[in-house]
């Protein structure tokens, strides 16, 4: 077994690529949905996310565990590359297949036409994605994350570009499909390019079998969590309009950025390095536990800190008509803090090869969901937002609980170790909504709760000898030598 100090360096570069990939990405991500905000209307992004919706799930059944079986097996070799790539493949025609002849029954569920077309171009994604699915599992596999880093530039750089020019053109919805398909093609491109590995186009049935073993009770559970995470989603577009759902997904939109900087990029870095030291347990704890104080340390006060500044972020960044976005932004950003630590705890679950538990566990924690759903969706789309973000507390504490058992690591502990980061943020949020009624200039005032917000929580990570922050900048310093 490769040793442990090996792969936490491997781990920590890989962090560091991730972050700056995804950092990249989401502000010229972000940025680029702001302009189009400006340009287009909310419907246009409500078709979008009607059909993105779908196109997730259908993601989800597509890829499941696959991939990832490829990153999480000990041995796998050139015929498991091989197998699962051409699985794949055949899974991503199959599944176009039924998208292009079911597009028009969606459109019917939703009540809107244009969901069909915009559904059947998005569709096509899904056998382009599969192209490059297996160079991705090779690069987490193998910890090569500055590969993701090109990738993830030009493709952002690519569909940037393609997106404006759409939307200047008076396209409406279709720049945002452009943007889209853009991304997809020019990364599959790139990723067949920089990566070694070449599909065979050989398939072993002995192989396939082996790794689905575990890969289906991933997808189970992956399946699961995507269709309850979405049904909000469902819901608002069904009993609601478009428009409605314009503006959770807009409220969604600056603190998913932040989650995706944070915990996506720690759970691409995370799982696979927990995968290589599987067989120390005591390792797993103790990077499950760096990483949650980590984590908590630095997403917990950005997201706060949002909802606390949101009615005015708002106004300045996406103009007066998106203000209805204002009340789900800020209980979206409490429901990220939730998520960010129960999901953690499931990544440990994969990457030592617990999907049993990590299905059971999803189909679980479904059915509260769906029951505080079911209750909420005749009240109003906020109060959709609102018990979903009850649901995320209790999942939290659903998730950390397997845990106790396997890891030594209770949900005492873990609360224990995060509560300081917590109780800072909090401070700085509280601070940070009170400058927020003095009456000067709103971009004046912005910078004014920025600057405080900032500046306050460095205080407070001194004062207290927080450990994250000594951490954090030691790591800064032996990184790039200041």
């Amino acid at each position: 077994m490769e040793k442990v100090d090996n792969i936490k360096q491997k781990a920590i570069s890989g962090f560091f690529w991730q972050l700056a990939q995804k950092l990249l990405g989401q502000t010229i991500s972000f940025t680029i949905s702001v302009v189009l905000a400006r340009l287009l209307m909310p419907e246009d992004f409500g078709i979008i996310a009607l059909s993105s919706m779908f196109m997730l799930l259908i993601n989800v059944v597509l890829t499941g565990g696959l991939h990832l079986s490829l990153v999480q097996k000990k041995d796998a070799d050139e015929k498991d590359f091989s197998t699962i790539y051409v699985a794949g493949l055949g899974f991503a025609i199959l599944i176009y297949t039924i998208i292009f002849f079911s597009a028009p029954y969606v459109a019917i569920a939703f009540g809107n036409q244009l969901v069909c077309p915009v559904l059947r171009v998005l569709g096509l994604n899904a056998v382009i994605g599969s192209l490059s699915g297996v160079q991705g599992a090779y690069i987490s596999r193998y910890l090569q994350f500055k590969k993701f880093f090109y990738v993830s530039l030009i493709g952002q750089i690519l569909s940037a570009f393609v997106g404006l020019v759409m939307a200047f053109n008076n396209c409406g919805v279709w720049a945002l499909v452009g943007q889209n398909m853009t991304s997809t093609i020019s990364s599959t491109i790139v990723l067949s390019i920089i990566v070694p590995w070449h599909p065979q186009l050989q398939f072993y049935w002995s192989r396939f079998k082996t790794m689905y073993a575990f890969a289906w009770k991933q997808m189970v559970a992956t399946i699961v969590a995507t269709v309850s995470n979405q049904m909000r989603g469902y819901a608002i577009g069904l009993k609601y309009s478009a428009s409605d759902l314009a503006y959770y997904n807009r409220g969604d939109g600056m603190p998913q950025v932040l989650y995706s900087q944070i915990f996506l990029t720690l759970k691409s870095v995370m799982m696979p390095a927990m995968a290589r030291m599987q067989d120390d347990v005591g390792a797993v704890k103790n990077a499950l536990g760096r990483s949650m104080k980590l984590s908590s340390y630095t997403l917990t006060p950005a997201l706060l800190g949002i909802a606390a500044m949101s009615d005015n972020l708002v106004l300045a960044i996406y103009t007066e008509k998106w203000i209805m976005a204002v009340p789900y932004m800020q209980m979206i950003c409490i429901m990220y803090c939730f998520l960010l630590l129960g999901n953690m705890n499931v990544e440990v679950l994969t990457a030592l090869g617990r999907t049993d538990i990590v299905m059971r566990l999803e189909v679980c924690k479904s059915t509260a969901m769906l029951s505080i759903l079911a209750f909420t969706m005749f009240i109003s789309p906020l109060a959709i937002a609102a018990g979903q973000t009850i649901y995320a507390i209790g999942a939290c504490l659903f998730n950390m609980w397997p845990n106790k058992k396997i890891l030594n690591y209770s949900i005492q502990q873990q609360f224990k170790d995060v509560g300081k980061n917590i109780l800072m943020a909090v401070i700085m949020a509280v601070v940070v909504l009170l400058i927020g009624f003095i009456p000067i200039n709103l971009y004046i005032l912005i910078v004014l709760q920025l600057v405080i917000g900032v500046s306050l929580y460095w205080v407070m990570s001194v004062a207290f000898h927080n450990d994250c922050y000594y951490y954090i900048k030691e790591i800064i310093y032996k990184k790039f030598r200041l």
